[in-house]
């Protein structure tokens, strides 16, 4: 993704390992965070339309 890109991901076991590629050394002053919980998402409007992840897999979309 490009840099600047805000990006999460999801772990569905009670373990998981991540790597992560980046373009520098990690600075903790370069750091951001969103809540994931955010009441005032600013999604794009493809986004903001895509289904929940029960309406995926009930769907068969993704396999959970």
């Amino acid at each position: 993704m490009p840099v600047g890109f805000v990006h999460g991901f999801l772990t569905l076991s009670e373990q998981a390992e991540v790597h992560d590629k980046t373009s520098g050394f990690w600075s903790k002053s370069c750091e951001r965070m969103l809540r994931w919980d955010d009441p005032e998402p600013m999604l794009a409007e493809k986004d903001a339309s895509a289904p929940l992840l029960a309406e995926a897999v009930a769907a068969g979309e993704v396999f959970a």
